[in-house]
């Protein structure tokens, strides 16, 4: 399976509940992050009380309540912007040792908002903040370091009963070839593209009263499609540069990296990616 898997919703009822039938609404669907053979967003089915099964039944998505679903054009927006930035420059020794190290990464950031101006809070390095959309999602980072992606995953969230959120739990760094991480993105953008081709032709060809209920011509969803399709080509030129002078301003504000990684000692797993 793919790094970044998706599956898109029945086109019929993805018409019959959007209001709006913009490029995003129709990529209404599912979508996962893949690796080692484990889908790391897929929900504990404990999670779900019997109202929410019920409701889950009733909105009838097409999908089973373990199955995270929202509009996938939302996890290509969210990897082209937040990830792929910074897959091009390696981060430093410092750097990437505080990012190893989730317990330094958090009081880093606690002093970061106390003590340094935002421009200067350079490890803003989170691939998914918590949740976004509808979709609760584990805590990701990614930064690069000695020409190899890293990947930083914590799924161990639960509820206030303790029952864990999602299917698998732990965490982990992942480690991957940059060549390897570069290609999925780009598959997960070709595959992203060639289907919503179809999937907007289908509309115009099978349900053509669609687009003029929405009073939106064919036009303008092609325009739209042609956009999204050079957003890679754009992504692509976005580098995140990181600051040579990093651990000065930190000490200059009195933030001493090196002895909060001395006195907080964090062994993390280091998982190598074999497969997707």
């Amino acid at each position: 399976m793919p790094l970044f898997d998706f599956t898109f919703k029945n086109l019929e009822k993805t018409l019959e509940s959007n209001h709006l039938l913009g490029w995003f609404y129709l990529t209404n669907g599912a979508y996962n992050i893949c690796i080692n053979g484990k889908r790391l967003l897929s929900y504990n089915p404990d999670i779900w009380t019997a109202d929410a099964k019920i409701v889950a039944e009733q909105y009838d998505n097409g999908f089973s309540p373990e199955i995270p679903d929202y509009y996938v054009a939302r996890l290509h927006e969210y990897v082209l912007s937040f990830a792929l930035p910074y897959a091009w420059q390696n981060v430093s020794d410092l750097i990437h040792a505080c990012l190893l190290n989730p317990k330094v990464y958090d009081l880093a950031r606690a002093q970061w908002a106390e003590k340094l101006q935002r421009h200067d809070q350079a490890m803003r390095y989170a691939l998914f903040g918590g949740s976004f959309g509808y979709m609760g999602m584990p805590v990701f980072r990614l930064w690069r370091y000695a020409d190899e992606i890293y990947l930083y995953w914590n799924g161990n969230e639960t509820d206030g009963e303790g029952v864990p959120y999602f299917q698998h739990r732990g965490e982990a760094v992942f480690v991957m070839a940059e060549a390897d991480f570069i290609r999925e993105v780009e598959d997960f953008h070709q595959r992203l593209m060639t289907v919503m081709a179809e999937r907007i032709y289908e509309v115009q060809t099978r349900y053509p009263d669609a687009y003029r209920q929405m009073k939106v011509d064919n036009q303008t969803i092609w325009d739209r499609h042609q956009y999204y399709q050079s957003s890679l080509n754009r992504a692509m030129r976005h580098q995140r540069l990181f600051p040579t002078d990093f651990e000065q301003k930190n000490l200059a504000a009195g933030i001493d990296l090196r002895k909060m990684l001395a006195e907080n000692d964090y062994p993390i797993e280091i998982i190598r990616v074999n497969h997707f």
